[in-house]
């Protein structure tokens, strides 16, 4: 089990927050980009599955974390490689992996200001 810290990389017109290598067990860091309001973010999911599941929460307090949902409404829950649309904006980003043997999943966030 390790401890997965985002590296976060502020733009003028963008931000791009990942998370490497994230396993089933891990210790998942919140990213906290720029006081700035993304009007719009995207999602990118790959790696090794290993029957694992990613969500992505979100929290506007830092405390109090629930399911982002993708840009149609439903929850985002993912077990295979994707890119989804983000539909809500918060001020602190997390994903979690679960239920994976041998996985090693990267999630790329993407937010446009």
């Amino acid at each position: 089990m390790a401890t997965i810290t985002p590296t976060i990389d502020e733009r003028a017109s963008h931000c791009v927050i990942t998370w490497s290598g994230m396993a089933t067990g891990d210790t998942i860091n919140a990213a906290i980009p720029s006081e700035r309001a993304a009007a719009h973010a995207t999602l990118h999911l790959f790696g090794t599955w290993g029957g694992a599941t990613v969500t992505l929460s979100g929290s506007l307090d830092g405390t109090n974390y629930d399911t982002m949902p993708d840009g149609a409404g439903t929850a985002i829950s993912k077990t295979d490689d994707a890119v989804v649309s983000v539909g809500a904006a918060v001020t602190h980003y997390k994903p979690t992996i679960a239920s994976g043997t041998s996985d090693s999943v990267t999630a790329v966030l993407r937010l446009w200001y």
